[in-house]
C-alpha cells in the first residue's frame, strides 16, 4: 500500500518492473492529489463565499442600527432643546456628548452584531489563507509533474529508504505484499541532513474550521492516550 497527499493511499501490485511500477505510483498519486486539491477548493470557495455574504447581510444590520440609535438621539435633542426654549431667557442648549447607553438594547444588538462581524471576518480571513496555501500545493504538484529530473523514493513504516533509483530494471520484489510505503522524492541537494521530502499536503489547507477543530481534539487525544501509555510504562518494574 501506498500513502501520499493528506490521509490518501492506494494498493498496487509489485509483480513487475520497479521503473513500471514506480511510474504508475507517481501517475496515480499525481491525479488523485490533483483531483482532491481541485475539490477543496471549491469546497473552501463555498465556505468564503457564504461568509462574506453573511458579513455583507450583517454590516447592513448593523448601519440600520446606528441609524436607529442616531434618530433616536436626534429627536431627544430636539424635545430638549424645544423644552429649553420654552423657558424665558434661556438660551439653546449645546448638542449632547455622545453616550453609549448600556440599558438601551438597540446599543446591545449593536455590540452582539459588532461581534459577529469580527468573528465572520477572522474566520473569512482563515478561509483565504487556507485557500492561498492550497493553491500553492496545486502548483507545487504541477511543477513536479513538469520536473524530468525528479527522483522519487519509498520509505517504509520503519522510516527507511529502499533505494528504488538503483533498482529501476529489476523487479520490484524488493518490496513486500503487504508492505506499506509513504511517497517521497530525493532533495536536489542530498547531502542535507533529511536528503527526503515526502509527498504530503497539509491537512489545514484542506480542511474548514470544524474540522480543524476536530483534529485538534484528536490530536490532544493521541497526545493525551501517550502520556498516559508512558506513565505505564514507567511504573512497571
Amino acid at each position: 500500500m501506498l500513502f501520499f497527499g493528506y490521509k490518501q493511499n492506494r494498493i498496487f501490485t509489485i509483480d513487475c518492473l520497479t521503473a513500471t511500477l514506480m511510474d504508475c505510483m507517481w501517475a496515480n498519486a499525481l491525479k488523485d492529489m490533483q483531483k482532491l486539491l481541485l475539490q477543496k477548493e471549491d469546497m473552501l470557495n463555498r465556505e468564503s463565499f457564504q461568509l462574506q455574504k453573511k458579513l455583507n447581510n450583517l454590516e447592513k444590520k448593523y448601519e440600520g442600527i446606528e441609524k436607529q440609535i442616531k434618530d433616536e438621539e436626534a429627536k431627544k435633542n430636539a424635545e430638549l432643546a424645544k423644552d429649553e426654549k420654552k423657558k424665558p431667557g434661556s438660551k439653546a442648549p449645546p448638542p449632547a456628548k455622545k453616550k453609549i447607553d448600556a440599558s438601551n438594547p438597540l446599543e446591545k444588538e449593536k455590540a452582539e452584531v459588532q461581534a459577529e462581524m469580527d468573528k465572520n471576518k477572522e474566520n473569512n480571513n482563515k478561509y483565504l489563507d487556507k485557500l492561498t496555501k492550497l493553491r500553492g500545493f496545486k502548483e507545487k504538484f504541477t511543477n513536479m509533474a513538469n520536473n524530468n529530473n525528479l527522483v522519487l523514493e519509498l520509505v517504509d513504516k520503519q522510516g527507511e529508504r529502499k533505494f528504488v533509483k538503483g533498482k529501476m530494471e529489476t523487479m520490484a520484489t524488493f518490496l513486500t505484499d503487504r508492505g506499506s510505503y509513504s511517497l517521497a522524492i530525493v532533495k536536489e541537494n542530498p547531502e542535507e541532513e533529511n536528503p527526503l521530502e515526502l509527498v504530503n499536503i497539509d491537512g489545514y489547507c484542506l480542511r474548514t474550521l470544524e474540522e480543524d477543530e476536530k483534529a485538534m481534539d484528536e490530536d490532544q487525544n493521541i497526545l493525551e492516550k501517550n502520556k498516559k501509555d508512558t506513565k505505564k510504562k514507567g511504573g512497571k518494574k
